[in-house]
């Protein structure tokens, strides 16, 4: 529960749908990039260089590790507050509550008394990465309120009592800005931790917090003002496309300005100019050809770019299987620990890191130089044989042994959901990778007993086929995340397709639409041709 609202907004932080900047906007954004803020002049005014290389303080100043402002528009909610007024009750009555549910569900553990019921008791909502995400629903709600807002105000023309909630909503939101930038010094603008640093630096990071929330609010206030003199004053009479125009080109303008602060040139470049330049360490990595996995101890699981040229063992990734977070949670995270402290003392231990070594990690890095990478000898390879199983009755006992065995010598499975035939042991049997592909993958096995073979691969049933010389088998789940198979005595050929019937079919009706298309496309051309042959004759 802890990762599924890791990212929750504060109470407050729902009014960057108004005011994108009220903690400072994304948490991307470095102050000391801009010439002209208060934190390069103090540092300016104390003598210290600045230093882009290693010098970054956020404008952002929420409770968040990472965020960017969902922004829904200073005239959007305008129109939104006029649309709680003027619109039909038919249209509030639902629009209203799924728009305050839906902030209510981005507070996440901020509100824990409704949120945590919401997580365990609404089906799907535990498998959302982030709860913030809930602010989707406003921003398509306060514009379809606001619109039917706006038309009955065409429609009926701006009488007395229109102006009257007109001018009540504008009081509201342009209100809710003029009390911004009025009672901005109210605020802290810091971070937890940040009230440590020094009080000359710490008032300049106020000071360019405060004049960024100031300077937004007013922004808004201003979008809000023409937005209310158009619909209060009537300019467009009778000229539904022009009011309209005019409407969506100020709404337009409104979203660009705030938009262009997070899309910029640099996010619209050509694709061949995208790729992650290949360091020292990648090249010496790729000259081994097999098949492995590598470790980044840089980010483990926040390190997307490790998995450009490499199997990664880490990675990002929005939404993550549950029981390989699990894995890294209780048994991979420690065996980090543990290189890392043995690497510290001089002599990397490799040969206990068990979990590491059952997902095939041969490399680690540690940099980008050639020097910054460790080879682990001990890795257990694409698939190999077991000597004995453990046998468990739970999950919790599936990784807590897991996280204890040597998984090179023992498959930990849970017998309450899957029955192991017997098998034993034969040192000379070999179990190979011939062929991998990230939906194929091809072994070979000899062995002279019945064997179990456990596969360094991650065990997820929906979609895989599995095939013993060309016959269908069912595969057991080993060390909590593992694949492992019973394998009969003699030669055989092992073969893991990835076939979901959903996807399948969809591309079967996917092609046979196509084709339908050309065929239509080409009967409607020789009709077209005979009927102009006919009319010239």
């Amino acid at each position: 529960m802890e990762y599924a609202f890791e990212y929750s907004n504060g109470i407050a932080e729902p009014l960057t749908l108004v005011v994108p900047n009220i903690l400072g906007g994304s948490s991307m954004k470095n102050l000391f990039e801009e010439e002209q803020s208060h934190v390069r002049k103090a540092l300016q005014e104390q003598g210290i260089p600045y230093n882009p290389q290693q010098m970054y303080q956020p404008a952002y100043w929420g409770s968040q590790p990472l965020s960017a402002p969902y922004y829904a528009g200073a005239i959007v909610v305008f129109l939104f507050i006029a649309g709680l007024l003027v619109a039909d009750k038919r249209y509030v009555w639902w629009l209203v509550p799924v728009s305050v549910l839906a902030i209510v569900l981005s507070w996440g553990s901020n509100f824990p008394s409704f949120n945590y019921f919401v997580f365990h008791y609404l089906p799907g909502y535990n498998k959302f990465r982030s709860v913030t995400f809930a602010l989707i629903i406003p921003i398509l709600s306060f514009p379809l309120l606001g619109f039917i807002a706006a038309e009955k105000i065409l429609q009926q023309g701006p009488d007395a009592v229109l102006k009257k909630k007109l001018l009540t909503a504008f009081a509201i939101s342009g209100g809710l800005c003029l009390l911004l930038i009025a009672g901005a010094g109210l605020f802290s603008f810091l971070r937890d931790g940040e009230e440590n640093l020094p009080v000359w630096f710490m008032q300049a990071l106020q000071a360019d917090r405060r004049s960024m929330l100031r300077n937004d609010a007013f922004r808004s206030l201003v979008f809000m003002a023409l937005a209310f003199g158009v619909l209060y004053f009537n300019f467009i009479r009778n000229n539904r496309a022009l009011f309209f125009s005019i409407l969506i080109l100020l709404m337009a303008a409104d979203l660009i300005v705030v938009n262009r602060r997070y899309l910029t040139k640099t996010n619209y470049v050509s694709r061949r100019h995208q790729q992650i330049e290949m360091s020292q360490a990648d090249r010496q990595v790729l000259a081994d050809t097999a098949y492995y996995r590598v470790l980044n101890l840089s980010a483990p699981m926040n390190d997307a770019t490790t998995s450009y040229y490499h199997n990664s063992v880490g990675g990002y990734h929005g939404a993550k299987l549950r029981r390989y977070q699990e894995l890294y949670d209780s048994c991979i995270s420690k065996n980090i620990n543990q290189l890392i402290s043995s690497a510290q003392q001089g002599e990397p231990d490799f040969k206990n890191l068990h979990a590491l070594n059952m997902l095939n990690t041969r490399y680690i890095f540690y940099g980008y130089n050639r020097s910054n990478v460790l080879v682990n000898p001990y890795a257990n390879g694409a698939a190999w044989f077991v000597r004995q199983l453990e046998a468990v009755n739970s999950p919790d006992e599936e990784l807590a042994s897991t996280c204890r065995v040597n998984t090179r010598y023992t498959a930990v499975v849970n017998v309450q959901q899957f029955q192991v035939p017997a098998f034993s042991y034969d040192s000379t049997a070999t179990i190979t990778l011939t062929r991998h592909k990230p939906n194929h993958m091809v072994y070979s096995s000899s062995a002279t007993v019945p064997s179990l073979a456990v596969f360094s691969e991650i065990f997820y049933p929906e979609g895989w086929e599995v095939t013993l010389d060309g016959k269908p088998v069912d595969i057991l789940r080993a060390n909590y995340v593992l694949r492992a198979l019973h394998i009969p005595a003699g030669n055989h050929v092992i073969e893991f397709r990835f076939k979901p019937k959903p996807y399948a079919v969809g591309n079967t009706i996917t092609r046979i639409s196509a084709w339908l298309v050309i065929l239509m496309f080409a009967i409607s051309v020789a009709l077209d041709l005979r009927t102009q042959q006919k009319t010239n004759s």
